[in-house]
């Protein structure tokens, strides 16, 4: 697989130093035509900007310890590729409990296009059309203080998730009902199971989710089937 870094100017480039929790912005390249301004723009401001040329890629190397946003440069080759690209990337990363805003960069100014974008996933539209790179920028730097913000709740999801995958079916069954707040007898009456095997099943589960204390494994339990997806 093939990773550049975007680097416009290596002068520029050395002389930023970067933080160890600086964010970082993740360009997909399906447009070769791109100012390279906005990016020595971002890197002046502290900001991690790399080039990838597939979306596997991108997600691949997304950095879930600083906050991230996926800038899409597109061809103008019709909407379907586009759509396929976005709605598989946004799929992607919601799957993935990632907090990456997508930010389409379009080269000419086209309404019913960016409409399409924003419907297919894009969180945003920016573009060549826009003179002032310091306005892109600003942008771009919106997004990444709003990844921040769900960063941290989404990492936990995503661990949580993880965790939870961890356990055999029967003790994720187990683990539902022991949300839903039933009692051990109650799930023994529920499950038909004896009570010995209840109570070692949650046993199990705290030490699998890594629960100090019951409310902990509620609180996990919850980002992990809270939206029905496990």
């Amino acid at each position: 697989m093939r990773h550049i870094p975007a680097i416009a100017d290596p002068q520029t480039a050395d002389s930023v130093k970067y933080s160890e929790s600086a964010p970082r912005v993740y360009i997909l390249v399906e447009s070769l035509n791109y100012d390279n301004a906005l990016t020595m723009d971002l890197q002046s401001k502290g900001v991690i900007v790399d080039t990838y040329f597939r979306s596997e890629q991108v997600l691949a190397s997304f950095d879930r310890s600083r906050a991230g946003c996926i800038l899409v440069l597109l061809e103008e080759s019709g909407v379907r590729s586009a759509r396929e690209l976005l709605t598989n990337l946004k799929s992607a990363i919601d799957s993935l409990s990632l907090s990456a805003p997508i930010i389409v960069y379009m080269n000419h100014p086209n309404l019913q296009e960016a409409l399409n974008y924003l419907r297919y996933g894009a969180n945003d539209i920016i573009g060549k059309f826009t003179l002032d790179k310091s306005e892109l920028t600003n942008v771009i730097l919106s997004w990444l203080e709003k990844s921040e913000l769900g960063r941290a709740r989404l990492n936990a999801r995503y661990k949580a998730k993880q965790l939870f995958k961890q356990l055999s079916p029967p003790v994720q069954e187990t683990a539902r009902l022991v949300y839903q707040g039933l009692t051990n007898n109650e799930i023994v009456t529920a499950s038909g199971k004896k009570l010995r095997t209840i109570e070692n099943r949650r046993s199990i589960i705290m030490k699998t989710m890594q629960a100090e204390s019951f409310a902990e494994l509620i609180r996990k339990l919850g980002l992990v089937l809270e939206d029905g997806s496990v």
